[in-house]
């Protein structure tokens, strides 16, 4: 059974440019060291990733069992894999096994969509910004909860052109904290919603809203929680940075310089990092004083143990799992990556 690993916490190798704390770094580099020696005495696939997808070659219907909150609904929905959202230990038995329980998401007759959220035309999907698609899937789940559990929404209406790695992994991470959703449907984009009444299995769905204006502002809004504009870290990759967006933090930084009292941290896996330095992206973000690190998770993970005053991110599940990790003693600033890059090179956050 082909077995992966999440990312570290903070990996060894970058924890003192990230400016960890002494005995942190300590810490970090005996636990690491640990890990990976167990890892390969078993067998296990050093991909220390949220998004491992370029390691495993899935298929639609296969059954498999994963963790973590990005990873399982990217299986679930981008590639119509079928797994319940694991525990690190029963992910471990399935791998010693080859078995997992048939039960949850497993099961056909619980992959249909039972809610159908249109997103307005005029909010011009095809030109949403990452931090649009984590708005969108965050207000879906905080809102649907309300009206019954569980939820598995159809969101119709995006660019047929979006694509797993770029842009619907970040519809994917954050619903688990705030709707235990693991799976969705994007009519014309994901394998088991060619149509809208695919999605549904025919049925009609429980409810039909609207996602327009004011629920894209309202998401951004409730996202944002920090009052100081002063800015410590802008954290980007979380999930992991895949090539295109890599490429975007590269122009947008444009030979311009990272504010000397704030950090810029990219996420990204290490494979993807390799890729990324052979076409040029990783120089140009190294150069601006920004640090690219691979194998680490680079939102929750680093931040909670960094603890800076105010981070700046273009993601919802950073901006949530700070929120509850830190007990409201670390601000948020959720933004586009644009704005992120502006508060990264300004020290300061100055988007509306």
């Amino acid at each position: 059974v082909p077995t992966g690993t999440m990312p570290f916490m903070v990996h060894p190798d970058y924890a003192e440019a990230m400016k960890m704390p002494a005995n942190v770094v300590e810490d970090v580099k005996k636990a690491a060291a640990r890990a990976i020696e167990l890892e390969k005495r078993v067998g296990i696939m050093p991909t220390h990733s949220c998004t491992p997808h370029f390691a495993f070659n899935m298929k639609l219907g296969q059954h498999i069992a994963w963790t973590e909150t990005d990873v399982t609904p990217m299986a679930n929905a981008w590639f119509g894999a079928r797994s319940n959202l694991h525990a690190c230990i029963s992910t471990l038995a399935s791998a010693i096994t080859g078995k997992t329980p048939n039960y949850g998401l497993h099961l056909t007759e619980n992959r249909l969509g039972t809610a159908l959220i249109e997103v307005d035309p005029a909010l011009k999907p095809e030109n949403f910004d990452y931090s649009d698609y984590t708005a969108l899937s965050y207000w879906a789940g905080k809102t649907r909860v309300e009206y019954y559990t569980p939820v598995l929404p159809v969101y119709n209406g995006l660019s047929p052109r979006v694509t797993g790695y770029d842009q619907v992994k970040y519809m994917l991470s954050h619903n688990t904290w705030n709707s235990g959703m693991v799976m969705f449907h994007v009519v014309g984009v994901t394998p088991e919603a060619p149509t809208v009444e695919a999605a549904f299995g025919g049925k009609k769905p429980l409810v039909t809203v609207q996602f327009g204006k004011r629920e894209l502002e309202s998401a951004y809004q409730e996202l944002s929680y920090a009052t100081d504009r002063k800015v410590d870290v802008v954290v980007l990759g979380c999930p992991h940075c895949s090539i295109r967006e890599l490429a975007d933090i590269a122009r947008l930084l444009n030979g311009r310089k990272v504010h000397k009292e704030t950090q810029l941290w990219v996420g990204t896996s290490r494979v993807t990092m390799e890729m990324a330095e052979r076409m040029g992206f990783v120089k140009p973000i190294e150069d601006a004083g920004g640090l690219v690190i691979p194998d680490t998770c680079i939102g929750p993970g680093a931040t909670w143990t960094y603890r800076p005053r105010v981070v700046a991110t273009n993601s919802a599940l950073a901006s949530l799992i700070t929120r509850v990790w830190t007990k409201d003693k670390v601000g948020v600033w959720f933004g586009r990556m644009s704005d992120c890059i502006n508060a990264a090179i300004k020290g300061r956050w100055e988007a509306s």
